[in-house]
């Protein structure tokens, strides 16, 4: 998981972009259900659920595998 570093590289598997303006950026959060939202979200320092930065769609469902993966082992 990238955050909260700067600047918000993507967490796909072997994937190192960094988040630009024009980029299409998913984040993704790792809880049941798995919730994947449009763009990059604001997180909450309260909030202790994994959280993954997607720089496209590929990235995104890349991650959104493994962590399905996870959860039917």
């Amino acid at each position: 998981m990238s955050r909260p570093l700067a600047p918000i590289v993507c967490d796909g598997p072997g994937c190192t972009n960094r988040k630009q303006e024009s980029n299409h950026w998913w984040t993704i959060k790792a809880t049941l259900p798995i919730l994947v939202y449009p763009g990059t979200v604001a997180i909450a320092e309260t909030d202790h659920a994994p959280y993954f930065d997607a720089c496209g769609q590929d990235c995104a469902l890349k991650i959104v595998s493994e962590q399905m993966g996870k959860v039917t082992s």
